[in-house]
């Protein structure tokens, strides 16, 4: 059976990012990915916001999204130290940088994603601390101090910029128009709060149709020479301890005693990738792969995949499983 593609899209409503001081800085956003996914592409959308406009003038501030598949990632920021013995689970990490003066754009992919549950997790640069004011001072009323002063409060220490402007005009268009809700000769003056809004985007592609195996049986299957692979997959119930699946009567042509030029492939939950368990049918005969310690409950991918050879690959295959003994 041929499978067909199906494209699928999400998205989520924009948010806030924070700069990071602790676990509650941190914007999480959380995605379902279907079953029989084989690519997973996230679209990482940052634009900046000023007075209810574009942040043009705003500055660039690195965007840092984690993703991890089954529960919110674990993140280290501050590069801290764990405990000894503690565990880290994996996740993965995309530092987004600034393309254009208020928006950005970032692509994450995942090829064949485990189902399920998807957790991201977005912040900004740990804050420097650092406060920018902008003072429209007229040269009559009183000579500009220095561009920077130290100014302490407790025991931390915040760096105040200070930006002054001679003329009227030329404070009117730094500020946005007159957006600044100043008067002449004002010596206060924070500038509109810049915010850095995040939203992730995924696109998702499926199939529909994947060939469905059932435990003690033998199918006729062929890889035409125009293909590469073909894909199964297999329902493992509960108290399963084995799962095996066996490629007989394998050849180029409709008959058995030849080379048999494929690799065979398995995974739960997912279709197989790279690392996935696989065994050489070339050098095996039978050729047999062997899964213990299944998870239960749950769909195993089963892959099929030609050597470059101009013929077609003809052979029966079948699962075999064995229960937990009492």
């Amino acid at each position: 059976m041929d499978c067909l593609f199906v494209t699928d899209y999400f998205t989520r409503t924009p948010r806030k990012l924070n700069a990071f001081r602790s676990f509650a800085s941190v914007e999480l956003f959380h995605f379902n990915v279907p079953d029989d996914t084989v690519v997973a592409v996230w679209n990482l959308i940052t634009f900046k916001e000023q007075g209810g406009t574009f942040g043009d003038s705003c500055p660039d501030r690195n965007v840092t999204v984690y993703f991890r598949s089954g529960a919110p990632p674990v993140i280290n920021p501050l590069n801290t130290r764990f405990p000894r013995d503690t565990i880290i689970p994996g996740s993965f990490a995309v530092t987004l940088t600034w393309t254009l003066p208020n928006r950005t754009t970032g692509v994450f992919n995942v090829t064949s994603p485990l189902p399920g549950d998807w957790f991201l997790a977005a912040h900004l640069p740990k804050d420097e601390g650092k406060i920018s004011v902008k003072l429209y001072l007229p040269p009559d009323i009183v000579e500009p101090p220095n561009q920077s002063i130290q100014m302490r409060f407790s025991e931390n220490a915040v760096l105040v910029e200070l930006t002054y402007f001679t003329t009227w005009r030329q404070y009117q268009h730094e500020a946005g128009r007159g957006q600044w809700p100043l008067g002449e000769g004002s010596v206060e003056g924070l500038h509109e709060e810049c915010q850095y809004l995040f939203q992730p985007q995924l696109i998702v592609q499926r199939l529909i149709g994947i060939s469905v195996l059932y435990p003690g049986y033998f199918i006729d299957q062929m890889i035409p020479v125009h293909n590469r692979s073909v894909l199964y997959k297999v329902f493992i119930p509960s108290y399963i301890s084995l799962v095996k699946v066996q490629l007989v009567d394998c050849g180029t042509r409709n008959k058995s005693g030849e080379s048999c030029p494929v690799l065979l492939k398995m995974r739960a939950r997912a279709p197989p990738v790279h690392n996935s368990s696989a065994v050489d049918c070339r050098e095996n005969t039978p050729c047999e792969l062997d899964l213990p310690l299944l998870s239960w409950e749950q769909w195993y991918y089963i892959l099929v995949e030609r050597y470059l050879s101009t013929a077609d690959v003809y052979f029966r295959i079948g699962v075999q499983v064995k229960g937990v003994k009492n």
